[in-house]
């Protein structure tokens, strides 16, 4: 069976090379059932299979070993499970997961961002990560099958519809999975092993209203995209709820949207010029737009300033800080650390109550307030 292994790296991907080795054999054990005690090819073979150095494949098969996955005998190789005579200590973990696989969780600057609140409090609680790629069934029944393992739960990540993640959370009842970040309608009727933890996008959309208006800003536009993200809709509740709630009509004519659009900087900001556009072709009086993110923002803010406009722009997020700071507007500064860290909280504390979803506020952050005062001759 495992004269069938194939590695493949890319070098240009930001995950180390002996880190990505070490997943696919991982993955190689765990697809194929592959029992303990088969010793793998040696040190030799499997570099010259992933076509790597010496020193870079020591490193992915001590990963390995230290995950539990292998076990190694000097002068006679590396063998799959653990060593008989390991201790029965039980090792706590828990497992994250992205169903885009390993390269996301250091391709995106919000997985990023989730991952590092995720390291400090596991390390803070004790717990060691294991990563789950590929079949995330099998892997999970194969760290919950392990003895000397107690697998405390499952971090999801990019978990984009329901009906992919229900299934797995009632094949195993007994695990807790905590959902980051991105909500999904309906999250509220997900299997009971099923909680959340998600940016308060309703507060935080209608916080930023609220600053606008406390600027003098009555003709509030909103800019939004119609990609599959509840979030956004949110957002825009928000935006709409702080109007009703300062007396101020809600006008549909000034909610602008593009339909389709990949949720990545350069089609967004392509979006957000698109937008403003569209708002001034529209003559609606507006002085003020919110956006819901920063690279609509950006976009916006940069079509305006070409076209001689001093319209002022929101956004929200703050995933590129330097973003904001450049190009001067305020922003809602998203905790995705703090989420990450609640996640791992929620999993280290098994006995402990927790609600299904857990919100939590973003921040203000405010940039050159002075030069967004206006006058609006409509008020």
């Amino acid at each position: 069976m495992l004269k069938d292994l194939k590695i493949r790296t890319r070098e240009a991907d930001s995950v180390p090379i002996y880190r990505q080795i070490a997943a696919q054999i991982k993955s190689f054990i765990i697809e194929n059932s592959v029992a303990e005690g088969v010793l793998l090819p040696d040190i030799r073979t499997l570099t010259a299979i992933a076509g790597v150095s010496l020193k870079t494949t020591d490193r992915a098969l001590n990963d390995l070993v230290r995950e539990g996955i292998c076990f190694r005998r000097p002068k006679k190789g590396t063998y799959v499970g653990r060593p008989p005579e390991a201790s029965v200590a039980q090792r706590a973990i828990c497992g994250v997961y992205h169903d885009q696989g390993l390269l996301e969780f250091e391709n995106e600057l919000v997985e990023t961002a989730l991952l590092r609140g995720i390291k400090f409090q596991t390390h803070a609680s004790g717990l060691d990560i294991f990563f789950i790629t590929g079949n995330a069934a099998k892997m999970i029944a194969f760290y919950s099958g392990q003895s000397q393992l107690r697998l405390h739960g499952v971090i999801m990540l990019g978990w984009e519809n329901l009906a992919d993640g229900n299934p797995l959370a009632k094949a195993f009842p007994d695990v807790r999975f905590v959902h980051l970040n991105q909500y999904l309608a309906g999250f509220e009727d997900s299997a009971p092993n099923v909680m959340g933890v998600f940016n308060d996008d309703l507060s935080g959309g209608c916080q930023m209203t609220e600053h606008l208006i406390g600027l003098g800003h009555r003709n509030i536009a909103a800019f939004s995209s119609e990609i599959a993200d509840e979030n956004y809709r949110q957002r825009i509740a928000g935006y709409k709820q702080a109007l009703k709630q300062n007396g101020i009509p809600v006008k549909q004519s000034l909610v602008f949207a593009i339909q389709n659009t990949k949720d990545a900087e350069r089609d967004l900001r392509e979006a957000g010029a698109q937008l403003a556009a569209k708002l001034v072709e529209s003559g609606q009086p507006a002085t003020a737009v919110f956006c819901v993110n920063d690279y609509l923002a950006a976009g916006a803010i940069e079509f305006f300033r070409s076209s001689g406009r001093d319209t002022v722009v929101t956004g929200y997020d703050n995933v590129k800080p330097r973003l904001s700071k450049e190009l001067h507007f305020s922003t809602l500064q998203v905790n995705f650390e703090q989420m990450g860290a609640k996640a791992v909280n929620i999993l280290a504390n098994p006995d402990e109550h927790c609600p299904k979803v857990l919100r939590i506020p973003p921040q203000m952050v405010v940039r050159n307030e002075k030069s967004a005062r206006v006058r609006d001759e409509n008020l």
